[in-house]
């Protein structure tokens, strides 16, 4: 069960401190709560914590560490490549 808490623990805890850090700066709108950009990235975030908790509980050499690396990188690879687009398209 701890490998399903944790990782959605954190994510909750950054979208937290992402809408904490939106109300310091006068900026916060619940619509950005569930939107794309922003940091901290609570999905980068959750996968993050995924791959460190199974590499933790269930050992680097396991096949679910194998397996949330990957999604580590897949997410995290999606994630730079869209905040990038959304920057580009802001500049235009």
């Amino acid at each position: 069960m701890r490998l399903f808490i944790i990782p959605l623990a954190v994510m909750l805890v950054t979208q937290g401190i992402k809408m904490a850090i939106e109300y310091s700066k006068g900026t916060f709108s619940w619509t950005h709560v569930n939107g794309y950009g922003g940091m901290p990235s609570s999905h980068a975030a959750l996968v993050t914590s995924l791959a460190y908790t199974m590499g933790y509980y269930e050992g680097v050499r396991s096949p679910a560490f194998a397996l949330s690396l990957i999604l580590f990188a897949v997410v995290l690879r999606d994630a730079l490549g869209l905040r990038y687009q959304l920057g580009e398209h802001g500049k235009i």
